[in-house]
């Protein structure tokens, strides 16, 4: 066993001790060939990749109020070496960069520092310097109010009353030149067919001074979203009516007073509204004292408006008032007696008057008295309680609204039937009567028709020239006569004579 022993350690020994040059030999050829077969099938290779660098230390700048933005992104790109085994197995994502702005430089720029996640004993990264592009500013922050504004329009009958947005305000924080750049903060909501009040989630939105809409990309809001409330209200029409104080002056009559629109269009909760249908301007506003001409006058209504109740949109609260005046006149006329009807005169009695023509002074609007005819002027007298005689009774005129007729006095003469010649005419009561000429002599008696007319004539040629429409004329112009005075006007005593109205 021990010679067995021996012979195994002569030969161990022998083998490391004989031959040692060629044995030395043998084993760099071998380790030559094993690096010769790894180079040919493992070869290095070298590949570039992307990532992402992830900005650390940044309170850096903000502590400073300061903020920084990457002009040409937050990438870098760089190139990694490695046995083509380790580097096939590699994406970007086994690599971190990393820019610390405790190392900026000259407000810049920041180095970047590449390592691997895995295998970082296989691989190599290029040595050169890669930097972080960066700009550097300063940063503000400002509160403001939001608006609201609604789009499309509500149901009809229908429009937007208030919006209230919940929170109105809201803080934006950023880089000073664009949060100075902020000129209003609003957030919309569409009505579109709306018929109720609604309330929704709304987004707001930041504009410059041009109206146009800023990016809020490196932006931090307060807000970033706010609850919207619209108030829908209803619409009506309402006509408008003016009330006046004071008296115009004596000889001009207030023709009519209108307003420009005659309606507008208001808005409010319709129980307010459905109890409105005339808006009236109250009196003190148009004081007829002071106007002898026609007025125009443009007002504003708004102070008139109920309680919760408003101009709709696009109405003005402006209105024109519009006072427009007339001038009063007279003219006398003279009014056939033909064109009289005698009234309530006694049973058993008749009676003519006693002349053609009755003279009436008519007061009223210029343009009315110029279309009166004299003609066709009809109106009555009153024989109640006349006994047989000569009667001065009063006439009264059947004249449009706006005319008036002053007092005037015509004579009947009522008797018997068989008193007057059985030629002349008997009136019966309410029938037009024919003029009776009494003469001192009342043996004289009454000419025919033609006779009358002729001696009408005549005493046309020899008196005043009596016109077309029956008024008095005085060269080219209609003579006015002042209202008679009653007391010297002669009146029987058993029928005393009267101002006239008009019908």
């Amino acid at each position: 066993m021990k010679e067995i022993s021996k012979k195994t350690t002569k030969i161990i020994s022998s083998f490391f001790t004989d031959n040692v040059g060629l044995k030395a030999i043998a084993l760099i050829s071998a380790a030559l060939l094993w690096l010769l077969v790894v180079n040919l099938d493992d070869p290095k290779q070298s590949r570039n990749f992307t990532a992402t660098v992830n900005v650390i230390n940044e309170e850096v700048l903000t502590d400073e109020g300061k903020y920084y933005e990457l002009p040409n992104g937050n990438t870098v790109t760089f190139r990694v070496t490695a046995r083509r085994s380790v580097i096939e197995g590699l994406s970007s994502s086994d690599f971190t960069a990393e820019a610390d702005m405790k190392y900026l430089e000259d407000d810049t720029r920041v180095p970047i520092e590449i390592s691997a996640k895995r295998n970082s004993n296989q691989i190599s990264i290029s040595s050169k310097t890669h930097y972080l592009t960066v700009t550097v500013g300063d940063t503000a922050e400002t509160t403001f109010m939001i608006h609201a504004t609604s789009t499309g329009d509500p149901g009809d009958g229908f429009e937007v009353g208030s919006i209230t947005v919940t929170p109105d305000v809201i803080s934006v924080f950023g880089p000073a030149d664009v949060v100075s750049s902020i000129e209003n903060v609003a957030v919309a909501v569409d009505v579109s067919g709306q018929v109720e009040d609604i309330t929704v989630k709304g987004v707001p939105k930041l504009y410059n001074s041009d109206g146009q809409e800023i990016d809020k990309t490196g932006l931090e809001l307060s807000e970033d979203s706010v609850e919207v409330f619209v108030d829908l209200l209803s619409v009506q029409e309402v006509g408008l009516a003016v009330e006046t104080s004071g008296s115009l002056s004596d000889g001009l009559e207030l023709e009519e007073i209108k307003t420009d629109p005659e309606k507008v269009l208001l808005r409010g909760q319709a129980e307010v509204l459905n109890n409105l249908t005339i808006l009236t301007i109250p009196a003190g506003v148009i004081d007829l004292d002071e106007i002898k001409d026609d007025f125009e006058t443009t007002i504003d209504i708004s102070s008139y408006l109920p309680a919760g109740v408003s101009m709709a949109k696009n109405s003005s609260s402006q209105v024109k008032v519009l006072v427009n005046v007339v001038s009063h006149d007279s003219a006398i006329f003279d009014v056939k007696t033909s064109n009289l009807t005698v009234q309530n005169l006694s049973p058993g009695l008749i009676c003519k008057f006693r002349d053609k023509t009755v003279e009436v002074a008519i007061d009223g609007l210029e343009s009315a008295l110029s279309e009166l005819d004299a003609k066709t002027i009809t109106g009555s007298v009153d024989a109640s309680g006349l006994s047989e005689g000569v009667h001065s009774v009063a006439v009264t005129l059947d004249l449009d609204e706006g005319l008036e007729a002053r007092t005037a006095t015509t004579d009947i003469i009522v008797s018997f039937p068989g008193d007057l010649d059985d030629e002349k005419k008997d009136i019966s009561d309410g029938t037009a009567i024919d003029v009776l000429e009494v003469e001192e002599d009342e043996t004289e008696t009454d000419t025919d028709t033609s006779e009358d007319e002729e001696e009408d004539e005549q005493e046309e040629d020899t008196t005043e020239d009596i016109g077309d429409t029956g008024q008095k004329q005085q060269g080219n112009g209609i003579q006015e006569r002042p209202a008679p005075n009653t007391a010297d006007t002669p009146q029987n005593s058993d029928n005393a004579g009267s101002d006239q109205k008009p019908r």
